[in-house]
């Protein structure tokens, strides 16, 4: 049996550019069924406000 789920990974200094592909990645999926979830790693205030505004409706957290 094979598993028909994939992971793509994308790694990149840039969060709007991983929310560019991110985005691209979803249009070009099968969406009937699909479910996404995207791990970010925001490294300062700015990125975190950039992504904030592109975003309005995304949960953050916090690492410790």
């Amino acid at each position: 049996m094979s598993n028909p789920i994939g992971y793509p990974v994308f790694r990149t200094a840039d969060p709007v550019q991983a929310l560019r592909v991110a985005r691209q990645l979803v249009a070009a999926g099968d969406v009937r069924y699909a479910q996404v979830s995207v791990d970010v790693e925001l490294r300062t205030v700015p990125d975190v406000l950039r992504i904030r505004e592109a975003l309005p409706d995304v949960w953050f957290g916090r690492r410790m």
